[in-house]
């Protein structure tokens, strides 16, 4: 149970992290 919650867990994050990107690279456009 605990790998499953900490692989979502990492991966919410770098979806999280990977929207901040884009979004920050969009707004320097």
């Amino acid at each position: 149970m605990f790998p499953v919650v900490t692989a979502l867990l990492v991966v919410f994050s770098l979806a999280l992290i990977a929207k901040v990107l884009h979004a920050r690279r969009k707004s320097d456009e």
